[in-house]
């Protein structure tokens, strides 16, 4: 029944991607509504220009993403990369980018289309992984710590163990060696 109920949705609301065009001669944009979701946008506005998308992507990612872009077009290669954009109320989204170039009959690109697919779930999951990793590693190292210095105590314990058992040895053994020699004076005698 779960099924049936979404069977009429879109693909890409299902997977949470949405679609773009972006004509490289003129600047001119095109998104699908579900890109306009994507970006925390209303759908029937015009698309953002190149500069406006470019502002809600993340800043330390900024410089990164147009790198990819102009290596892309100068070398008419694919597009994917991986950034984040900051969502009008301040929320970060991790995205996956893939265009494909439009080439015209000279070989020039003229235009990319292509999808952002939203990985933010993925990567919170990472992140947590991440964190988990950390915390069983500095948990390993605290015990690993505690053994060792339990493993010291009881080495020390030992080497103070043996040393009583000879000094006890030794006490014992000279009153003994006492007794049994005047013993065997008075058996002589």
């Amino acid at each position: 029944r779960a099924l049936s109920k979404r069977a009429d949705m879109p693909a890409e609301r299902l997977a949470r991607a949405g679609a773009f065009y972006w004509n490289i001669k003129t600047g001119e944009t095109r998104w699908s509504p579900a890109l306009f979701k994507l970006f925390g946008l209303s759908p029937g506005r015009d698309a953002p220009t190149r500069e406006q998308w470019l502002y809600v992507v993340h800043p330390d990612d900024r410089s990164r993403v147009l790198q990819d872009l102009a290596n892309s077009i100068r070398h008419q290669q694919p597009l994917q990369h991986e950034y984040r954009i900051v969502l009008p109320d301040g929320t970060l989204r991790w995205l996956i980018g893939q265009g494909d170039l439009i080439i015209d009959e000279q070989g020039t690109p003229t235009g990319m289309a292509g999808i952002c697919l939203d990985q933010t779930a993925q990567k919170t999951i990472e992140e947590e992984l991440r964190t988990y990793q950390e915390q069983l590693e500095a948990l390993v190292q605290e015990r690993t710590q505690q053994l060792v210095t339990a493993m010291q105590t009881a080495e020390s314990a030992n080497v103070a163990k043996s040393a009583f058992l000879a000094n006890m040895s030794h006490e014992i053994r000279t009153p003994l060696n006492a007794v049994i020699a005047t013993a065997l004076l008075m058996e002589h005698d």
